[in-house]
């Protein structure tokens, strides 16, 4: 089979599509009906020249809004892909990027639960965040094309994933799309992909997180969750001698959400929440460091981080970055501080006295 396979996704201007409600005047409501297309050749420009052949419309890159890298070919390198997306004039730079962790034909397959096409579900998912991830951020073309060739800086992605949608149903349940994961690299090629707890870590650790939420548990083994509204990260390189180390200092904040606590929050307690959450942020974070470094991809951007403090440093390493990198000392100092509780309403109980 040819290198390259295209896939397009775009919506018919037809009203065929599956119905799903009424209007208040009782027109019905339907789905956008969606058209799915692959075309292959031995290189990209060969693929999108075949599709404009077989489609019965031309593929007008001006409005398109979301590129997908195939996993397989994120293996491979996707240098030559993205020199390609760059130099297509009337594709905006601003895309959106996602890696599909499955074939690309099985995930542009899914259906939209709550927009009316899929690319409208994939950008409400992306800028709004979902159900299992409300902490997402995104990488665009042009971010992804610069890290790609930024020394000591690596790209990375959200994960487009599918899950099964409505089990209840008897017919054939929906498959959906979620991102809940990211994907890294190293240069141009993807070296792993990071589970969702990695992926919290990684967004805060960058300075992507802004609303998130974290569970933990308290010394009796009682469940613990915090929504934050705040999480802030300044870092420092620490040099003694000839050698240097990168220090992070996050600091979130936000409220108690739920406790099995029936009594009034003491100081001592909330000493004690703000204690379990640093420590599961602290956890996650250095599981994230270690997954990343042992996986070769330097997506943090410690080395960028080093050339912009101290050039001279930077440029002992550069020659064999990847290996300093695997040895340098990463710190982190994480500070939870809970400004009050979500839960504000007393619990219910029986009144005795009538």
């Amino acid at each position: 089979r040819p290198g390259y396979q295209v896939t397009f996704i775009s919506t018919k201007p037809s009203p065929a599509g599956t119905q799903v409600g009424t209007t208040q005047e009782g027109d019905s409501l339907k789905h956008a009906q969606q058209w799915i297309a692959a075309s292959y050749g031995n290189s990209i420009e060969e693929a999108m020249m075949k599709f404009t052949v077989r489609s019965p419309r031309y593929a007008y890159l001006e409005h398109n809004r979301i590129i997908v890298f195939g996993v397989e070919l994120s293996k491979q390198g996707t240098s030559e892909l993205v020199d390609y997306l760059l130099r297509k004039r009337e594709l905006r730079l601003r895309n959106y990027i996602v890696v599909a962790d499955k074939d690309s034909m099985h995930v542009l397959s899914a259906m939209p639960e709550f927009e009316s096409t899929f690319a409208q579900e994939i950008v409400s998912i992306i800028e709004r965040g979902s159900y299992d991830s409300n902490y997402l951020s995104y990488t665009l073309l042009n971010n992804f094309a610069g890290e790609m060739v930024t020394s000591g800086q690596d790209p990375w992605a959200p994960v487009l994933s599918v899950i099964k949608a409505d089990e209840r149903k008897t017919e054939k349940p929906k498959i959906a799309p979620i991102i809940n994961r990211a994907a890294i690299f190293r240069e141009d090629r993807l070296a792993g992909i990071l589970d969702n707890d990695e992926t919290q870590a990684f967004y805060i650790m960058k300075n992507l997180s802004h609303t998130g939420s974290v569970k933990s548990w308290t010394n009796e083994g009682k469940v613990l969750q915090m929504t934050y509204n705040e999480a802030k990260v300044k870092r420092r390189l620490v040099k003694k001698e000839d050698k240097a180390s990168v220090h992070y200092e996050v600091n979130i904040k936000g409220l108690l959400h739920e406790t099995n606590e029936k009594k009034e929050l003491t100081t001592q307690k909330l000493d004690e929440y703000e204690t379990a959450f640093e420590e599961e942020v602290k956890k996650n974070i250095y599981r994230m460091i270690d997954s990343c470094r042992n996986k070769g991809s330097d997506v943090l951007g410690i080395g960028r981080f080093i050339h912009s403090r101290d050039k001279k440093l930077w440029d002992s390493y550069k020659s064999d970055w990847y290996r300093y990198y695997s040895e340098i000392p990463i710190n982190v100092d994480v500070k939870v501080d809970i400004m009050g509780n979500e839960n504000t309403i007393k619990i219910i109980s029986p009144n005795k006295e009538g």
